[in-house]
């Protein structure tokens, strides 16, 4: 189980009791138990984290979806003022973005290769 610790934290000057656990596993006073994880202790790099998280959600989210709208825009300029270079600009847009996506959810649903096996005893 979890060991118990006391919080040092404590500036009123009362002396300190040491932590007890009750029946039911959960402590009473000022203790608090040691996490399994060291790392636990140390939420600012989970903040942080967290924060470069979101311009990167940003940027993904921006892959999805501004290469079909160039595309669609290019494509429509292209034929309202009849520029041809457009509408080949905007289908090569297309595919590349289509290609892309495919190669990346062909990825990400790929079944992982199993290691082969050693006989038993080798």
């Amino acid at each position: 189980m979890h060991e118990l610790v006391a919080d040092d934290d404590d500036d009123s000057g009362e002396p300190e009791v040491p932590a007890a656990p009750k029946a039911n596993g959960i402590s009473h006073g000022r203790a608090r138990p040691i996490p399994d994880d060291p790392r636990a202790n140390e939420g600012f790099n989970y903040i942080l984290a967290g924060l470069l998280a979101l311009p990167m959600l940003a940027f993904g989210f921006g892959a999805i979806v501004v290469p079909p709208a160039v595309m669609i825009t290019l494509i429509s300029k292209g034929l309202s003022r009849g520029v041809t270079a457009y509408v080949v600009a905007g289908a090569i847009l297309g595919a590349l973005w289509l290609l892309m996506l495919y190669a990346f959810t062909r990825s990400l649903f790929r079944k992982p290769k199993q290691k082969p096996q050693r006989p038993p005893g080798a």
